[in-house]
């Protein structure tokens, strides 16, 4: 864990390769097809009902995403306009509550020096479609949301959330991966424009975990081939997610 954590506090990110082997990677992808299938026929068909709209992010007041949000079985589904819907419905059960799933030994020492104790893992995924039509790429932003109104309080504070980021497929440059922005965990917005990035490469059963301060964006995917990705997030039991983000 040593190295891989020397990175991750360094910058806020780190890349764990061959963390899940093709039985689970096959595993999470058929439960993956079994729920966005609902989602998209509902959806599609007209059955479930629309939510409130997406809450502001202080963190990310100049960025301007719209989205639906849909109840889904009384989890939010959420489909922005670049087409990419972020779910939890149907990401539950069997290998997702096992223990080793939701905490890989690669990943648990470093969850647990940065949360200490009283925290959950919660599961979701995200799928982008192929041949996104979209206009430049998504926004910049962090997961978390403020605390206290205040950047340079909030990035000062211990970490609350983590993410650990599994793809179901190869990342590539081309097929909307993530790109972050190395170091940003600690970096006010202005900061944040003389840091390196990275763009997120990688194989199916690799994870990318990362800071919810971590500044970070989707990039389209320009494949004829859907991206789909299961995330589990470690946060602060005191924390109400009142937001959510795509």
């Amino acid at each position: 864990m040593d190295d891989y954590y020397e990175i991750y506090k360094r910058d806020g990110y780190v890349e764990i390769p061959n963390v899940f082997g093709f039985p689970i990677i096959d595993d999470l992808q058929h439960t993956f097809d079994l729920a966005i299938e609902h989602i998209q026929s509902g959806i599609g068909a007209g059955k479930f009902e629309t939510c409130q709209n997406l809450t502001p992010n202080f963190y990310d007041a100049n960025r301007l995403v719209t989205s639906t949000i849909y109840d889904v079985g009384g989890d939010k589904v959420v489909v922005d306009i670049c087409g990419l819907t972020e779910f939890a419905y149907g990401m539950s059960g069997g290998l997702l509550e096992d223990q080793m799933f939701l905490y890989p030994p690669q990943v648990e020492g470093i969850v647990k020096e940065e949360l200490k104790t009283y925290y959950n893992a919660e599961v979701g995924a995200i799928h982008k479609p192929a041949n996104q039509e979209i206009v430049g790429e998504l926004g910049w932003h962090r997961d978390i949301a403020t605390l206290f109104e205040d950047e340079a309080l909030d990035l000062s504070l211990p970490e609350w959330e983590l993410s650990m980021f599994i793809p179901l497929v190869d990342l590539t440059p081309e097929n909307g991966s993530l790109e972050f922005i190395l170091g940003s965990h600690k970096a006010s917005r202005e900061e944040c424009k003389e840091l390196p990035r990275k763009v997120a490469l990688g194989k199916a059963g690799d994870v990318f975990l990362f800071s919810g301060k971590t500044v970070h964006r989707g990039i389209k995917n320009t494949t004829d081939e859907e991206r789909p990705v299961v995330y589990v997030t470690y946060r602060k039991k005191w924390v109400k997610d009142l937001e959510i983000y795509v």
